[in-house]
């Protein structure tokens, strides 16, 4: 059984390696990871993270969320869009470190999550869509 630093490490070579993979197969498509303070997501379920999305996504792009919950309301998608969580490989804890990715209705009154209306060629990976907010 590993630890959680050896978990932590697992995942960053994982991602190392995925991103790596995308690079190769988008082209160098430009990888973006959404709570960098370029985007700023919130893996707390405090904030509204929609706007940060939608910038990770703009280029075309690829946008990677860690492990975390995020709100999002009505989050465009557009063609050509890959959103891909750090769990492509599973969900849950492992050793007590979450690698959960879970993104949230943003309240009550979301009627949806993610919005793909007229986008193709939309690849979505690695995370769970929650569609209730207290």
């Amino acid at each position: 059984m590993t630890g959680a630093p050896q978990t932590i490490a697992i995942l960053q070579t994982y991602m190392a390696n995925l991103i790596a993979t995308l690079q190769a197969r988008t082209g160098n498509l430009k990888i973006n990871l959404v709570t960098d303070p370029e985007f700023g997501a919130d893996p707390t379920n405090t904030v509204d993270s929609t706007a940060a999305f939608a910038a990770a996504l703009a280029g075309p792009a690829v946008a990677v969320i860690p492990p975390g919950t995020y709100k999002i309301n009505n989050l465009v998608i557009p063609s050509g869009a890959c959103l891909i969580g750090y769990s492509a490989f599973g969900y849950g804890n492992s050793d007590g470190v979450s690698n959960k990715m879970i993104l949230v209705a943003l309240s009550s009154s979301t009627v949806r999550v993610l919005n793909v209306d007229g986008a193709s060629n939309v690849m979505l990976a690695g995370f769970q869509i929650d569609c209730y907010s207290p």
